[in-house]
């Protein structure tokens, strides 16, 4: 949100010059204007295996790698938009 305002205190339109993409959906980012796109992670499914695999090692059990099978979800709101096809802003 701080950037969406920074940009728009600077005069730089969101999305129409830049996009902001957040990490971790939010309930604010629906309400934001514009409002922001996210990309939700599956955390239920992330903190259990963490919990799993904790309590794993624990019992002895050596370190591995974990693979969670969801998927991130994007979450597409107003503050994106297709790539200009010219820059618009001075390089």
């Amino acid at each position: 949100m701080g950037v969406i305002r920074y940009l728009t205190d600077a005069g730089i339109p969101v999305p129409e010059a830049v996009s902001i993409i957040a990490y971790g959906d939010f309930p604010a980012a629906g309400f934001t204007v514009p409002s922001i796109t996210t990309v939700a992670l599956p955390l239920l499914e992330l903190g259990a295996a963490a919990v799993d695999e904790l309590v794993a090692q624990l019992d002895g059990e050596p370190p591995r790698d974990l693979v969670i099978p969801d998927e991130p979800r994007l979450h597409p709101r107003q503050s994106t938009a297709p790539a200009p096809t010219r820059p618009t802003l001075p390089l």
